[in-house]
């Protein structure tokens, strides 16, 4: 620390985690000011937010889901060995899922790794 009024400390950077601020310099003083000017750097660690589309299971329409598997001739629809018959039976819940649930955007928040950016304030200390 060096500083920053005459030969006293009064101006300073205060923070909660003192490892994000980097590169602290005394510029000169500020027009007719006995301050001196602060500028440093802040490892700014931002949240990514990712939108993606998910189902919307609220505003389904499962009277419509319903009936197409109350129609299904079920011995006549499923076929062939287990394998079969399971691929047969997931793909016709896929295709109801996709036609009868709307789909709607969530954001999701990730904190950004690493610190590529920082962020550098200056700012005149009376």
């Amino acid at each position: 620390m060096e500083p920053t009024r005459g030969t006293n400390i009064f101006d300073l950077v205060i923070t909660k985690d003192p490892d994000i601020v980097h590169e602290v310099q005394l510029l000169d003083s500020l027009a007719a000011s006995d301050h001196w000017m602060i500028t440093w750097k802040v490892d700014i660690n931002r949240p990514i937010v990712r939108h993606k589309k998910v189902f919307d299971y609220n505003k389904g329409d499962y009277k419509a889901i319903k009936q197409r598997l109350n129609g299904t001739d079920w011995n006549e629809y499923l076929h062939g060995d287990t394998e079969n018959r399971w691929q047969t039976f997931r793909n016709l819940i896929h295709q109801l899922q996709q036609v009868h649930n709307p789909l709607k955007e969530e954001g999701n928040v990730a904190q950004q790794e690493g610190t590529d950016s920082c962020a550098e304030e200056k700012a005149p200390v009376f």
